[in-house]
């Protein structure tokens, strides 16, 4: 394992563990939908992420192209269209506050709690996983999240304000 420090996180990575896990996958969910959500943000994606996590991506060896989610949330009163998704990687939290924050007694219900990395970007890290690919199972997992902001650019209409997951 390699241990990595970003912003207020440390993790442990297992690089080429992470990096044979994406090699394996040879479409990202995003890349298997049709809906116009998924469409405008593949039109988007080689942009999206920001140089900071494309270059946190290299060195964990995970591939920006193969998310494991992607999904549209709405379109804002700005006019942008808020997305989320996640990507996994071969390691574990040392330390740095979990992207979900329990906010009940029974802990069924959380909110999203994501760093800034630009102004339409914000990223967490947490031990939650979902929709796993194959090739991450019986392994240690760190799920990142993200969340952006970005512009409708196709000619077709735009996505309905309702959240589409890719799965």
């Amino acid at each position: 394992m390699t241990q990595i420090t970003f912003r207020d996180w440390v993790f442990d990575c297992d690089v080429e563990s992470t990096r044979k896990a994406y090699e394996s996958i040879t479409a990202g969910g995003v890349e298997t939908c049709q809906c116009a959500g998924c469409k405008n943000f593949l039109a988007h994606r080689d942009s999206v992420f920001p140089n900071e996590l494309m270059k946190l991506f290299a060195d964990l060896g995970v591939n920006y192209k193969r998310a494991a989610e992607i999904y549209h949330i709405t379109r804002l009163e700005s006019g942008l269209h808020q997305y989320g998704g996640w990507f996994h990687l071969v390691g574990c939290i040392e330390s740095g506050a979990d992207a979900w924050r329990q906010i009940d007694k029974d802990g069924k219900s959380f909110t999203g709690e994501l760093e800034p990395l630009s102004d339409h970007f914000q990223i967490g890290l947490t031990p939650r996983v979902a929709l796993l690919p194959k090739p991450f199972h019986g392994k240690p997992v760190v799920q990142v999240e993200f969340e952006t902001r970005i512009p409708w650019v196709l000619s077709e209409k735009e996505s309905a304000s309702i959240i589409h997951p890719t799965g």
